[in-house]
């Protein structure tokens, strides 16, 4: 009499997370300019002793100093070449897919493959693996409506916006048909993704454990209150709007110096704002400041942090902010109203004249703000990447998770 044959156990699946991101290699670590979402995929490896992490990498540049620690284990990370940009991303899609299908054992046992969505490589292996493949996608942000503010005057905006959708398309698919879990950053994604029957769940991975202060720091008893504007340089961050409402505050003699820190292709538009709105002894660009130390120092330094984004999912330099006892000013986008509703002093719409108009209640209320702020500062442990990287681990090894989508 023959044994009838195991079938796989669902917590012995080997796992490939991708990462739309580039990191170095230094050759004795890696390294990252700004953390984004390696480094919960990282922490996810670091819980999960089957699981391997396939990431772009590129030779440690001239100036290494403003680089940040990623935890990798060399043997456990597939090297990508290096990319730039959404065109050649799509590009290294279709070359690098290959061999991430064979960076996992062949035929066709299950295995889970996981990354960043909706993304081209996950769209692409979702057609290449067996399907016997389960997928884990990770939803960060409204891809669609970031992409539509950045291509806003741009020819290739319509095929942007066709081919995100169509990978949102292909998430939707997948679900439906029990081979993919969606883990959404923030209540109103998971709203989004969420077709029934277990196969949405919300995560908040934002938050390095040691960027949490037990106590508030000494801040500004005197001169200007600071205002800090904290992120990419792009369309979808209505920075330009920001800058105006600080123009709007000066006319009422209201005392204020903004900090704008990061990079992207608004530099030169908003310096230029700036220049014509003779604001050049009242708004500093401070360039890109990288993950850590250096962006815990820059919120210690300033009295409020200021979000003004036309999209967002779950914005990390808020609860950042958070973590430092930095009260926060912001439009109401993306999942923060939900998670922080009585915690951030709001502007009513997206225009300069509404977003002075939140900074100026903030000023006019110190005790108020600091009372918002040590309230959202009880609610941080909810954000912990650790923490969320343990727990998304264990779902993902769990057989019910897999089983809720079969």
């Amino acid at each position: 009499m023959h044994a009838t044959p195991e079938t796989p156990q669902h917590t012995t699946m080997p796992m490939l997370l991708y990462a739309n991101q580039l990191i170095i290699n230094t050759g004795s670590r890696y390294a990252a300019r700004t953390v984004n979402f390696i480094d919960f995929l990282a922490a996810i490896a670091q819980a999960d002793e089957q699981c391997i992490v396939a990431v772009s990498t590129e030779p440690e540049p001239a100036d290494a100093t403003t680089l940040v620690t990623i935890d990798l284990q060399p043997k456990r990370v597939v090297e990508l070449p290096a990319y730039h940009g959404h065109a050649a991303a799509l590009l290294a899609t279709f070359r690098q897919a290959t061999k991430l299908k064979y960076a996992m054992p062949s035929g066709n046992a299950p295995r889970i493959v996981g990354g960043p969505g909706p993304n081209s490589m996950l769209w692409l292996l979702s057609l290449l693996m067996p399907r016997s493949t389960r997928f884990a996608f990770f939803i960060r942000g409204n891809t669609a409506q970031t992409l539509l503010h950045i291509y806003l005057r741009s020819v290739f905006r319509p095929i942007v916006v066709t081919l995100v959708r169509m990978f949102d398309r292909r998430i939707q698919k997948l679900q439906r048909q029990g081979r993919a879990v969606v883990f959404a950053i923030g209540p109103e994604l998971v709203d989004k993704y969420d077709i029934g029957k277990g196969r949405t769940h919300c995560i908040l991975p934002l938050l390095q454990v040691d960027a949490i202060l037990e106590s508030a720091p000494t801040r500004n008893s005197g001169g200007p209150v600071r205002l800090l504007c904290l992120g990419r340089l792009s369309a979808e961050k209505n920075i330009d709007s920001l800058v105006r409402a600080v123009a709007i505050l000066k006319s009422k003699s209201i005392d204020i110096a903004l900090t704008i820190a990061g990079a992207g292709n608004q530099q030169s538009p908003l310096k230029q704002l700036v220049i014509d709105l003779g604001l050049q002894n009242d708004v500093t660009f401070a360039g890109f400041v990288p993950h850590g130390p250096r962006v815990h120092q820059l919120l210690d330094e300033h009295d409020r942090l200021a979000l003004c984004s036309f999209t967002e999912g779950v914005p990390r330099s808020v609860v950042e902010a958070f973590a430092r006892w930095l009260p926060v000013i912001a439009t109401r986008v993306g999942s923060m109203p939900r998670l922080f509703p009585d915690e951030i002093t709001w502007a009513n719409d997206t225009s300069p004249d509404e977003i002075a108009s939140a900074i100026a209640r903030s000023i006019s209320h110190p005790d108020q703000a600091r009372d918002m702020t040590a309230q959202a500062h009880a609610k941080l442990n909810a954000f912990r990447v650790d923490l969320e990287a343990v727990r998304v681990a264990a779902m993902l090894r769990n057989p019910a998770i897999w089983e809720t989508v079969a």
